[in-house]
């Protein structure tokens, strides 16, 4: 018997009801919504597991918000309260300094710490004056100037370390094959671990990658949860399934390995790292403004999250379009080949090819396409004729932009001569606003000029030690394809080169 018999039907009939409100009020507020007449999917409007789907079991989130767009136009309902916006003048709208689209809640679910424990970083932080000022406190440690001179040695012998590690790799009687994917991971993990601890993971020297690589991706996993299904999200954290645990326990994981960035950051540490400058500029400045330890901690591990695994996309991307191109091939390795030694940041940024495909290969296959979330400030805002009211959230997302024809033509086509001194995307304003893989607004990336150092100075070494290289029949069209959880990666999960004969 599902009730006891003496209970009052009055009683059931307000139990039934109880149940039934929250399913009621909420199908009535889908139903009702505003948002009803923007276009897109029917089943959008009902529920966001379409797109999450598609985001976390598909890994195609970027290639389903493009093929939205091209099907729907520049505004289309991604789901219940989430919309995806696509043009230039909207993006600037929303990402403009000033603006007021804080980011959405879902960066509260992924701090370096357990939920409610600690502050948040610079990369989760929705205050605008709490976010300005801890990005003027990192500021001082990420500037061009600072970085090449207290980074640039290290990054130039750590990506010389990972071009010889490829080498290595190239077996002679395996026909010299070798996963170059393997060691740029390897290699801008041991840069960023380097410089947020002040002393790297090490991989570099014993071949193998860190296991905070392991423990980043089981985070973005649980953090994709969060963002699209936050009530599924919250019944996780209260119901104990083993399999889950790990998924859960990486963000404890992650701030663990950082805690060696507080130690090392103070004085009288033996390894510095890049919070010891920021700190020594602070005092000798006379600011006010420091950090915490455990602000330290959450920032380190920030670092690592976001500066390791989307570097080394980069490179294998970048690998992967140039020896698919053999002319183009051909003309990079003839100019790095002059590039003296010691090979200098400052000179490499002045080189054309090597600059323009850096540029091609970051337009094609940004490594964080991720649509950024952001909600809509009170009092609401038109996008493309339609009123989005106050809590509705915005995403936008560079692969949209970066791959649409009305600003690059031609735009599924790797072709660096478009970044070119006089080129046509160099002298189009309005493609150089459509590429931002490093993020809009007061929001872009902090870690940026560092990352196009590694990305230099690797493709260099590669380019001028590997002359010659060649794609393995195992990397094709099919294992390169970009799955994209956050992070974008080959679907393959690596790619195979064939390095040239050794010289005698």
């Amino acid at each position: 018997m599902l009730f006891p018999s003496d209970v009052p039907v009055w009683l059931l009939i307000l139990a039934t009801c109880l149940l039934l409100a929250p399913i009621a009020l909420s199908l009535t507020r889908t139903l009702t919504s505003p948002l009803n007449a923007i276009p897109g999917p029917w089943p959008n409007r009902l529920s966001p597991i379409p797109y999450f789907y598609n985001s976390a079991f598909l890994l195609r989130q970027a290639q389903y918000l493009t093929s939205l767009h091209l099907t729907h136009g520049p505004i289309v309902r991604l789901g219940p309260n989430e919309i995806g916006l696509s043009s230039l003048e909207d993006i600037k709208a929303v990402h403009k300094i000033g603006a007021g689209f804080a980011k959405a809640p879902w960066y509260d679910y992924i701090a370096m710490t357990e939920a409610d424990r600690g502050p948040p970083g610079l990369f989760q932080m929705r205050d605008f004056h709490e976010h300005a000022g801890r990005r003027k406190l990192l500021a001082r440690g990420f500037a061009v100037s600072g970085l090449r001179g207290a980074w640039e040695g290290m990054v130039r012998e750590k990506a010389r370390k990972a071009v010889e590690g490829i080498g290595r790799d190239a077996v002679d009687g395996r026909g010299r094959v070798v996963d170059v994917r393997r060691w740029w991971m390897i290699m801008a993990s041991d840069v960023i671990s380097e410089v947020a601890f002040g002393k790297s993971f090490g991989g570099l020297e014993t071949g193998e990658n860190s296991t905070f690589s392991d423990a980043i991706l089981r985070s973005n996993k649980i953090n994709m949860l969060a963002l699209m299904l936050p009530w599924v999200y919250n019944l996780a954290t209260h119901i104990p399934i083993p399999a889950w645990t790990p998924y859960f326990k990486a963000h404890v994981e992650l701030a663990d390995i950082a805690s060696v960035a507080v130690r090392n950051s103070r004085a009288d540490a033996t390894d510095r790292n890049i919070f010891s400058s920021i700190l020594s500029q602070g005092e000798k400045a006379n600011d006010e403004g420091t950090l915490t330890d455990q602000q330290i901690l959450i920032e380190a591990g920030n670092l690592i999250s976001a500066g390791s695994d989307t570097t080394a996309e980069t490179l294998t991307y970048l690998v992967w379009a140039v020896l698919s191109h053999p002319e183009t091939q051909k003309l990079l390795e003839e100019e790095v080949a002059l590039v003296e030694e010691p090979m200098r940041d400052s000179e490499l940024e002045k080189l054309p090819v090597l600059n323009a495909v850096i540029q091609e290969t970051l337009r094609l296959y940004p490594a964080s396409p991720f649509p950024e979330p952001r909600v809509v400030p009170k009092g609401g805002a038109t996008f493309q004729g339609y009123f989005l009211p106050e809590g509705t959230v915005v995403s936008t997302s560079p692969w949209v932009t970066q791959r649409n024809a009305e600003f690059f033509p031609d735009p599924e086509r790797f072709d660096y001569t478009r970044w070119l001194p006089n080129g046509p995307a160099t002298n189009s304003e309005t493609s150089k606003a459509a590429w931002w893989p490093f993020g809009a607004g007061s929001r872009v990336c902090i870690g940026r000029h560092l990352a196009m150092m590694e990305i230099r100075m690797a493709a260099t070494l590669f380019f001028r030690e590997y002359r010659g290289a060649k794609l393995a029949p195992e990397t094709t069209e099919e294992s390169m394809a970009v799955n994209n959880f956050v992070i974008s990666h080959p679907a393959g999960g690596a790619c195979w080169v064939v390095l040239p004969e050794r010289k005698a």
